[in-house]
Parts: structure tokens; sequence; C-alpha cells
């Protein structure tokens, strides 16, 4: 049997900001050592703060309504009836940051993700908030299998090498232990994903031994690879790229000893990012033993 080898090659980044040329940024690290065949993995929020999607949550006045559902959803959904299913550090943000914020994050996932995507505790709709500037977030690309398509043919044309493209978002996807098939919690173009937002990420929780939890392909043109493949090169990238300046908007904020609200690019800029994994994949034959007779 063939075991399947994955080389990972990591090289820093200045943050992107909009209007960042994603394929120039990658010829740039990594051409000298670009090969056919092989998976470029792109940071799924970096592509689209580059691509300028990008929203500024403080001008959203959110309605009374809205209030009143958030509150319900965080505080007392999330917050007292489900908080077993968080992390302790989840819930305490969750019980304490200001409801008028909570509420304009919701009215904004409502818009971009629907009902399914809002009633999650985070990450609601593929929406990111951590390694980005005061109250900007980012916005999930529409069609993240045609974007990735895209910059797989301009490293064609540029480099005459054909490589796959992959998009990946660090928030969680989780795969049928035994079967072909994983539960996603936010949109995706990938075959095999079944998107369900809130059902999806309240399953995974309540049986976790039929799942395991992987960082979610959301876009990917390039060789034909089964899903475990993708998954196991986007678990792998993700765990690589590592989290910026912290996971969430407060530990990127404790970072820099400022406000939640008061991180700037000047920030970001003094730290490097990883928002391209390059993987090269490789398979070793296994010597079978001869049996004594």
């Amino acid at each position: 049997m063939a075991k399947l080898v994955l080389k990972v090659f990591k090289k820093p980044f200045r943050v992107w900001k909009p209007g960042t040329d994603i394929v120039s940024e990658i010829l740039k690290a990594y051409d000298e050592i670009l090969l056919s065949g092989d998976f470029i993995v792109l940071s799924d929020k970096a592509v689209s703060v580059a691509k300028g999607l990008v929203y500024d949550e403080s001008i959203i006045k959110p309605s009374i309504l809205t209030k009143l559902a958030t509150y319900l959803v965080m505080r007392v959904l999330w917050g007292k009836i489900l908080s077993f299913t968080l992390k302790e550090a989840n819930v305490s943000w969750i019980k304490t940051l200001d409801l008028n914020t909570l509420a304009r994050h919701k009215q904004l996932a409502l818009r971009v993700g629907g009902f399914l995507q809002v009633l999650k505790p985070m990450s609601e709709g593929g929406i990111d908030t951590s390694n980005l500037p005061g109250t900007i977030v980012s916005i999930p690309v529409k069609s993240p299998g045609k974007l990735a398509k895209m910059i797989s043919l301009k490293i064609f044309n540029a480099t005459g090498k054909k490589v796959n493209v992959l998009i990946v978002d660090s928030d969680r996807c989780y795969l049928v232990k035994g079967l072909r098939i994983a539960l996603a919690s936010r949109p995706t173009d990938v075959k095999g994903l079944v998107n369900m937002g809130f059902i999806s990420y309240l399953t995974a929780r309540f049986f976790r031994k039929f799942f395991k939890p992987m960082a979610t392909p959301t876009g990917y043109y390039g060789r034909l690879v089964d899903l475990e493949t993708l998954l196991k090169i986007s678990e792998i990238s993700d765990r690589v790229r590592g989290f910026g300046a912290g996971r969430t908007v407060f530990e990127v904020a404790e970072r820099f000893n400022v406000g939640v609200e008061e991180v700037t690019w000047s920030h970001l800029e003094k730290i490097p990012h990883y928002p391209v994994i390059l993987v090269r994949l490789a398979r070793i034959r296994s010597k079978k033993r001869k049996k004594l007779i």
C-alpha cells in the first residue's frame, strides 16, 4: 500500500490589506520552489480582505428586535443552556461583551449568512473578526471555487506550472467517521461538505465521538482528490499557518495591550502572517514483509 506524505512549506508575509494582489504575493514567496501538482493553500479570511470584502460593523444600527434576538441567542442559549459545549473563555465573552456590539454582528450575519448562521455563537456565515483593525470584519467570497480556479490559471499563465488551489477557513467542519462526508457549519463550494449552519455545529458537539473536527475547505480547483485528503491538507495547513496575532479579537487586543476596537493595521504589521501555505504530496510505497515459511 502507498502512504500519503505531505511536505509543507511556510513563508512569512506582511498582513494582507484590501487591494493586495494575491497571485503576485504567491509568486513572490514561492515561485523558485513551486512545482506542477503542488497545493497552494490560502487563508479564507486573507483572501476576502485582499479582494476588498470588508465591512465596518460600527455603522450598523441594530433594531430592538435584533437586540432581543441577540440576547436570547447569546446570553440565554449559548451563555446558559448550551454553555457546556463551549470553551470557558468563549462563554466568558458571550456573557460579558456589550449587547449592542453583539447585535451589530448578528444583524450583519443575518444579512450575509441567513437564520441558521445567526444561531451559531461565533464565526457566523464565515464572517471573521480576528486579525483585523477596529470594528472591521471580513465577509467571505461568494464563489471561492471560481476564485481558486482563476488563481490557478493565472499562476499557470505566469509560470507554466499547473497547481492546485485550496481556500481554507479555520472554522471547524466535522468529518463523519467511517463515511466520506462532512458537516460544515458555514458556506462552502467543496463537494462532500454538507452545510447546515447551526444544526451542523450543534450535532457535532452533542455526538462528538462520531465526528472528527477539521479546518473547513471553502473552495478548491485542481486535480481530483478524495474528501479526506482535501480535509487533511486543510487541517495541516491551518495548524502550520497559526493564528496571527490571536485566535479571537480579544486575544489580538490583549497581545497589543489595547481595547478590542483599538487594534490598527500598524499593530498587525508588527507580526508575521502566513496567508499562503505550500503543500506537496508524495506517496511512499511500504515494503511488504516476506512471510517466513
